[in-house]
């Protein structure tokens, strides 16, 4: 059995409760009700609220694994950022056949310091570029979305037209690709801001992986946290 800390046990009760995604104005059914009506077969679940569930559920799972790290996303991979000019990255991207780049988000304390990190790669898997960046206080969602923000941007500022983005937020994924609504008024200027990059790409796709498959860049975000105390 897991041990949770009493501050852990209360982001799960907010969780269960509704608290960490509901929008000002009406109130939405608590999420202990709705999994209580998913597992009766009472009524369909939402997806985009049992997406937020997923994401949720990993940080806590992280928490209870790492309880020191207050509360950001671990990764036992080691981070060496190489500096390179506009030039150099201009040019590996130029020279590779494809690229992709893997985004995260992280939030110490939800909402918290929080950090971003992205991974550019080529087919091969071989790094091409890095991103780590500091956010100041936002959540975990809102991080996850600067993340990828960034990424495009840096992208369409270095020529490439052609990206295949992979996150270890199922939510994010699933509001991007439409399976799942955005129901946090917070995140849609994030979620319009993605949408008009994405829109300048001569291709774009993104996919939701294990947190395991996305180490590296869960590791430069947890530089990018880092980064608010220098």
């Amino acid at each position: 059995m897991i041990r949770l800390s009493k501050s852990q046990r209360r982001k799960l009760s907010w969780l269960l409760l509704g608290r960490k995604s509901s929008d000002a104005g009406a109130p939405e059914v608590p999420l202990s009700t709705m999994l209580r009506e998913m597992l009766r077969g009472d009524r369909p679940a939402d997806p985009a609220r049992v997406g937020e569930l997923v994401d949720l559920l990993h940080d806590l799972e992280d928490q209870a694994r790492h309880p020191d790290d207050g509360g950001a996303k671990s990764s036992t991979a080691k981070v060496e950022i190489e500096e390179l000019s506009d030039d150099e990255v201009r040019a590996r991207f130029a020279a590779a056949t494809a690229v992709k780049v893997h985004v995260d988000g992280a939030s110490r304390g939800n909402p918290g310091p929080g950090g971003i990190g992205a991974a550019f790669m080529d087919g091969g898997g071989n790094v091409l570029h890095q991103i780590a960046r500091p956010l100041g206080t936002v959540t975990n969602n809102e991080a996850e979305y600067q993340a990828l923000i960034a990424a495009l941007e840096e992208a369409l500022r270095h020529g490439l037209r052609r990206l295949t983005v992979f996150t270890d937020s199922r939510l994010m994924a699933g509001q991007l690709t439409g399976d799942f609504a955005v129901k946090t008024r917070s995140l849609l200027p994030f979620v319009k801001k993605a949408v008009d990059l994405r829109k300048r790409l001569d291709f774009f796709e993104i996919h939701s992986v294990p947190r395991e498959q996305n180490q590296l860049a869960d590791a430069l975000s947890n530089v990018g946290v880092e980064m608010n105390e220098e």
